[in-house]
């Protein structure tokens, strides 16, 4: 129970209690220290100890906050600058911290650079700090063991004490929040949230935030990362076997290292050289290098792409004809000609490559823009059944198996659910609702076990799958199929199953990166989905019992008499409250006050199992009872039931209590025409029954 009053619960997903163990900070390890460190103590005697009051608001509005953030499209649309911006100064805001700042790793993980950070009270972001491995070992060795540095106390936490001197006491930073960054498994960054003032003790939800958005930033920076690279990639993929060189008003501005192998000269000799300088007096044809130049670059400007042959003459006189492909692009809002030279000398081999360069970079595009598809249209979903419904849709269009499948692994971790289909035969596995299949035995769970996809080109000879598993498959009328293992962070999720009628089927290594794709996003949306629902769900269920809180009960009243009509039956609010409860909680301690509350739930629980009722916990010993389409008769029938279950005496500990409880019923709409006003109705009602 902790420091926590009796009779109060927090209705929050953590728990705020708190004991001396947590309030330790470092010793002192020589009589030396003890005069350069009084003041530091002194210091940290101001500790800041959150209410219970404040950490209970606390920890819905980080709730909120984080959701709300979550779901911000401008954090993936934007660039990531401005993202890191928004991102800083709203955890800085929400934590109310003097300076939030991310620091990513540099140099092999031996020295952290402050990419961008935060500082409250001037308003304004800075960078460029930067810190070694070497002269902070204490610290840096607390990013490698564990997600989070709590340091309360910053200057005498035996993790950060090294900055006191020349960083903590110089700038006021009492304590320090720092959540570490992870890429692929690895550290690669963090989050460092910095508290201007006295000493100040992290709550769990705070530094469970910290976290959250520590990870929230580690996907922003990938994404981010994934998204450069594709730009690059596909501008220097295009033509990577031909010469590329970029001009500007007749001036050459860059190129590729192939265009100064062509032409023979080096990199700042090239830049300082005009396009006209590169060809003789006059082309084969007979015309002017210099006028026919003009008229192509022109028509190119106007938006038409110019083909044609071409003669040149590098800056040693050599000379040498050439196909030349001209395409006006905008950068930065200013128009630059691209050319694409090609030797013609090479021409047979070169066509071979452009096409075969084009076929791989077409496919790639597709298979991007069907992965960044998926991820866009997956981004903020929180429904399993629609990213499984979207994910086959998806699929389907990218591979042209008969039948898609997707499963997601059941709690028990044994078997998993079919949530989706599409293909051949998906409808009639659409009328098996509860369809699922073992773990052990299918190459999903085999897939999920070695943590990649899995392919099974001829499943009749393949020895990997249980003969039971098998049969079903075959008995369908499949050959050969795939099982794309769907995984966040070592947590298996689920999986994708493309199953192929006809057996030797075979993937290439592109289509094999865009499958490893199609999972990541997957997964990614999975697991967000997954973490959004526990949080709406803590937010609106009791901690101790599981049972429904005050705001839900409220939620679903008001749900129930927005949906009631004239014809329909009425509606009753039941609060009941506990007799003797605080005698039992006083006397026998909160321990077996929480095993009662827990047993009165699930009594309480099986009385109304079949009745249309919701049961709620409002905090204490105080429980109410929603009832749908019941007459006043049969709400005072189903309030006896529910007295005549508390009369029976309660097991805790090898103890049998007697508590016996008192009920208040109030009726829609004779007693109030809203959940509050029935509320008050039943406890006034519970209060006349208690003395009465």
């Amino acid at each position: 129970m902790g420091l926590l009053p009796c009779g109060r619960w927090p209705h929050s997903p953590l728990s705020w209690a708190f004991d001396a163990a947590q309030l330790q900070f470092c010793p002192i390890v020589s009589i030396a220290l003890l005069d350069e460190r009084a003041n530091r103590r002194a210091h940290a005697d101001a500790m800041i100890f959150p209410s219970i009051d404040h950490l209970d608001n606390l920890s819905n509005r980080l709730q909120a906050g984080f959701i709300r953030l979550a779901k911000d499209e401008a954090l993936w649309q934007g660039d990531l600058h401005g993202a890191l911006r928004h991102v800083v100064s709203f955890v800085a805001e929400t934590l109310d911290v003097g300076r939030a700042g991310v620091w990513l790793m540099r140099d092999q993980s031996t020295r952290l650079e402050c990419m961008m950070q935060f500082l409250a009270a001037e308003g304004r972001f800075d960078s460029g700090l930067s810190l070694d491995a070497g002269k902070y070992p204490a610290y840096f060795r607390a990013l490698d063991a564990g997600r989070v540095v709590d340091a309360s106390d910053a200057v005498n936490d035996h993790r950060t004490a090294e900055f006191a001197n020349g960083y903590l006491m110089p700038l006021g930073i009492g304590a320090m929040l720092d959540a570490t960054l992870h890429k692929a498994g690895r550290l690669s960054g963090v989050l460092c949230l910095e508290h201007l003032g006295s000493p100040r003790l992290w709550s769990r939800d705070e530094q469970n935030f910290a976290m959250s958005m520590a990870d929230l930033i580690s996907q922003l920076l990938v994404f981010h990362e994934l998204k450069d690279s594709e730009r690059c990639y596909r501008m220097l993929f295009e033509s990577a076997a031909d010469a590329i060189t970029m001009l500007k008003a007749g001036h050459l501005v860059d190129c590729n290292q192939k265009a100064l192998e062509l032409f023979n000269c080096l990199r700042e000799e090239f830049r300082t050289l005009r396009a006209a300088q590169l060809s003789p007096p006059f082309q084969p044809d007979g015309q002017p290098s210099r006028e026919k130049a003009v008229a192509l670059l022109r028509a190119t400007a106007q938006g038409q792409p110019q083909f044609f042959e071409w003669r040149y003459r590098r800056p040693d006189g050599s000379e040498f004809d050439a196909e030349v492909s001209l395409n006006s692009i905008w950068l930065a809002g200013e128009q630059y000609t691209l050319a694409v030279v090609r030797d013609v000398t090479e021409r047979n081999m070169a066509q071979r490559t452009q096409q075969q360069a084009a076929m791989h970079l077409e496919q790639r595009n597709n298979a991007l823009q069907v992965v960044n598809g998926l991820a866009s249209c997956l981004h903020g979903t929180t429904d399993l059944r629609l990213i499984a419904e979207e994910t086959v849709r998806v699929l389907h269009g990218l591979r042209r198996s008969e039948l898609i499948t997707f499963f997601r692994l059941l709690p028990d971790g044994k078997r998993l659910q079919r949530l989706a289909a599409l293909g051949i035969g998906a409808q009639e596995l659409g009328m098996q609702e509860h369809d699922s299949i073992p773990y052990e035995g299918s190459l999903a769970g085999l897939a999920l076990t070695e943590k990649k996809i899995m392919i099974s080109s001829d499943l009749v000879h393949d020895e990997r799958i249980d003969e039971r598993v098998k049969k079903n498959l075959m008995g369908r009328g499949i050959g050969a199929l795939v099982s794309m293992p769907l995984i966040y962070r070592d947590q298996a999720l689920g999986s994708i199953g493309l199953l192929f009628h006809n057996p030797g089927i075979d993937f290439n290594d592109l289509e094999l990166e865009t499958l490893q794709a199609v999972c990541q996003a997957v997964s990614l949306a999975l697991a967000n989905a997954r973490h959004v629902q526990v949080l709406e769900h803590q937010a609106m269920h009791d901690s101790l019992t599981g049972l429904p809180n005050r705001a839900q009960l409220h939620r679903e009243t008001a749900k129930t008499i927005e949906q009631a009509t004239n014809n329909a039956k009425g509606i009753s609010l039941m609060l009941l409250d506990l007799n003797r409860f605080k005698e039992v909680n006083d006397t026998l301690g909160h321990h077996t006050g929480d095993q009662l509350l827990k047993q009165t739930a699930e009594r309480l629980s099986a009385v109304l199992q079949k009745q249309d009722a919701l049961l709620a916990r409002l905090g204490g010993d105080e429980f109410a009872v929603l009832a749908r389409n019941v007459q006043p008769e049969q709400s005072m029938t189903m309030a006896h039931g529910l007295l005549a279950a508390l009369r029976r005496p309660f097991e805790v500990q090898g103890i049998f209590i007697e508590l016996g409880g008192s009920i208040g019923v109030a009726h829609y709409p004779q007693h109030g025409e809203t959940s509050n006003a029935l509320l008050r109705c039943s406890d006034v009602a519970m209060y006349v029954a208690k003395t009465t």
